[in-house]
């Protein structure tokens, strides 16, 4: 008998790195791209995925790793794939901050001729069901910047599109191989994951490998660890904002937050990101890091003590 796998979903931040995220799968990851923004695999031929990691044991647990995908094109185009499970009020500012980050790396100092700068497209796979975009469309294009003093649009070099996940999809409007894989985006089992297949053959592959990593323990361990994560900031979103309605200022909310802040702290999550999902001010929030160090070293000094007592200890033996 077969062991039984609990199934993983692409839009958890571990699976859609390792899926779309390394260089040994990224034909998945350019079907993707070429069903979403209507491409051809002429375009992605010799592309690379920037930060492809391996993701085992010690990675994720120690080292952690990077949740976008960054895949360049021969011809140095950049496209950036995350996926978000979130979306706050500034969900808008951070996108814009993501994309010209990435476009102003692209920028070297001397006389280089930057007519000849290639663009980067930040896409966002919003996975929020409370996420409505206009007109419920599949694909929202978001606008950066207007023109410049000669009348074009400065847009052309960094593009962001949103692909709400949680729309509601016109079968007749989109293609086929594109809603396979918004189906399997939305799979909550591998028997609806299944169900991508007939629409894209591509998507047999993405699942016999999701399966694949699925059923390591590790890999179960940590989701089922980042979920809890997830559910307590959302519980501390939560019960903040209504205590915070019904009493004004909350001693006990403030406790909550602190305390989510710690934990996100603790995996080493960036400072903008705990900002931006507790309210905490970026003060605070470093605060919190320093004391957070320095019971890891004091930890770290009783540790070595006690080994070497214990060495002693086993010498008078």
């Amino acid at each position: 008998m077969s062991k039984r796998v609990s199934y993983i979903s692409l839009c958890e931040d571990l699976m859609g790195k390792y899926i779309l995220g390394s260089k040994d799968r990224i034909e998945y990851t350019i079907d993707l791209l070429i069903c979403l923004l209507s491409m051809t695999n002429e375009e992605f031929r010799d592309a690379k995925v920037l930060n492809s990691v391996k993701l085992d044991k010690e990675r994720i647990f120690q080292k952690g790793f990077e949740s976008d995908i960054i895949l360049e094109t021969k011809d140095g185009s950049i496209y950036n794939l995350e996926i978000q499970n979130l979306n706050s009020n500034n969900s808008r500012v951070k996108n814009s901050m993501y994309v010209m980050r990435i476009f102003g790396g692209k920028l070297r100092k001397g006389n280089e001729d930057y007519e000849k700068t290639k663009p980067v497209f930040q896409i966002v796979l919003m996975n929020d069901k409370n996420y409505k975009n206009k007109n419920n469309k599949l694909i929202e294009e978001l606008v950066v910047c207007s023109r410049d003093s000669e009348n074009n649009y400065i847009d052309d070099y960094f593009k962001i599109f949103v692909v709400d996940l949680n729309c509601e999809i016109d079968y007749t409007k989109f293609d086929r191989k594109l809603i396979g894989w918004i189906l399997l985006f939305r799979a909550k089992s591998f028997k609806e994951a299944r169900e991508s297949i007939k629409f894209n053959p591509i998507l047999e592959g993405v699942i016999r490998d999701m399966r694949e990593y699925a059923s390591e323990e590790y890999v179960q361990d940590y989701t089922i660890r980042d979920r809890l994560h997830r559910s307590e900031v959302n519980s501390a979103r939560e019960n903040g904002l209504s205590q915070g309605r019904s009493e004004g200022i909350n001693i006990g909310r403030n406790e909550m937050l602190l305390e989510t802040a710690r934990k996100m702290i603790e995996r080493d999550m960036d400072p903008n990101d705990i900002e931006e999902i507790t309210g905490i001010t970026y003060s605070e929030i470093n605060s919190l890091t320093k004391n957070i160090k320095s019971s890891r070293k004091l930890y770290q000094v009783r540790e070595e003590k006690s080994k070497y007592n214990q060495y002693d200890e086993d010498k008078e033996d």
